[in-house]
């Protein structure tokens, strides 16, 4: 994630330099004199906008691998408990944990996808 920042820094730099005129190692404050704050505050406004969607990418991100570690919490219990219902002849409930074992296999399958078609388009975006 780091790469991402640093790339992100870096295109910061060089879109100031474009509206600037300058290059990206220049002192921004004696340029500040010479040109309007106008473009130096659109820069900055799609950078914070940029900042925030790279935190609710992260932010989705995390949130989608809790979501996957939880449901690996839960699948041995409830394979578990199917078979304690099963060795004691209960098969209803032996087949309502089958069913949750299911559902949630079905969920994880998804989860999984979602999480590596994420990450798929960050890896696109850092490298471009």
């Amino acid at each position: 994630m780091n790469e991402f920042f640093d790339k992100l820094n870096t295109l910061i730099r060089v879109k100031f330099s474009d509206l600037l005129g300058s290059s990206p190692h220049s002192d921004a404050t004696d340029l500040s004199h010479q040109h309007s704050a106008r473009p130096i505050d659109r820069v900055a406004h799609d950078a914070e906008k940029l900042r925030e969607r790279v935190n609710d990418a992260v932010g989705y991100e995390k949130k989608l691998q809790s979501q996957i570690d939880d449901i690996y919490k839960q699948l041995p219990i409830l394979d578990r408990q199917a078979d304690e219902a099963t060795e004691k002849g209960n098969e209803a409930m032996a087949r309502h944990f089958i069913e949750k074992i299911s559902h949630l296999q079905d969920r994880l399958t998804m989860l999984e996808k979602d999480l590596s078609e994420h990450q798929q388009l960050a890896q696109d975006l850092m490298h471009k």
